[in-house]
């Protein structure tokens, strides 16, 4: 069986550069290179007209930042299926994350190996997220400690009641409350989680991770 043929749009405004990556990717069978371009705006409209697998997108542009071609392509539900890696000559920790904020999957320093681009084009078309090894901790921790609660601490102790299968009555007792109050921290919790019974807020609230 013929491997599938992943789709790749070039978006870099050096020529030089951009040849280079082109006969990199060429000598992949299963690479096709089916458009380059040196300016963001082509690159949106490009983009919507030959439907890449994955866009190579250079950071700075003459026209506009790569932040903004990726917000504008993520943006289009046509080109749902499509990753995106930055390219750039920086890997400090605010412009990685700022490209993740965007809807990148990969970010890619230009000094990389040309083995590396090759494998993070296979990556990010695998569903994966290639960003430089060192910032992946430090840009996971900062995610989540930046991430908004979504059940207040109150909410989440009720909850966990719940999951232990206490009845209002139990979960007042415990937290020396009323029953009143535990039912409405209860239907806090429903709302939030958009579910209408107790098993399925246990349900959504292990899926999140709140229990």
């Amino acid at each position: 069986m013929k491997p599938a043929i992943i789709k790749i749009l070039i978006v870099e405004d050096h020529e030089l550069v951009r040849e280079g990556l082109r006969k990199i990717l060429s000598l992949e069978k299963d690479f096709k290179v089916v458009g380059e371009t040196g300016t963001g705006a082509e690159a949106i409209c490009l983009a919507r007209r030959l439907m890449p697998d994955v866009i190579l997108l250079d950071i700075n542009l003459p026209d506009m930042t790569g932040h903004k071609v990726c917000a504008a392509v993520k943006s289009d539900d046509a080109l749902g299926g499509t990753n995106i890696i930055m390219l750039s000559m920086l890997d400090d920790e605010e412009h990685v994350m700022e490209a993740v904020r965007a809807g990148c999957s990969g970010y890619l320093v230009k000094s990389a190996p040309s083995e590396s681009l090759i494998k993070s084009v296979r990556l990010v078309q695998d569903g994966e997220v290639v960003l430089p090894r060192e910032l992946t901790a430090k840009l996971v921790s900062a995610v989540h400690k930046n991430q908004p609660k979504l059940l207040s601490p109150k909410e989440t102790e009720v909850i966990k009641f719940i999951a232990q299968g206490l009845s209002n009555k139990a979960i007042a007792k415990k937290l020396l409350s009323s029953a009143s109050t535990v039912k409405n921290q209860i239907s806090s919790i429903f709302a939030k989680l958009k579910v209408q019974s107790r098993s399925a807020a246990v349900n959504e609230a292990s899926k999140k991770g709140l229990i």
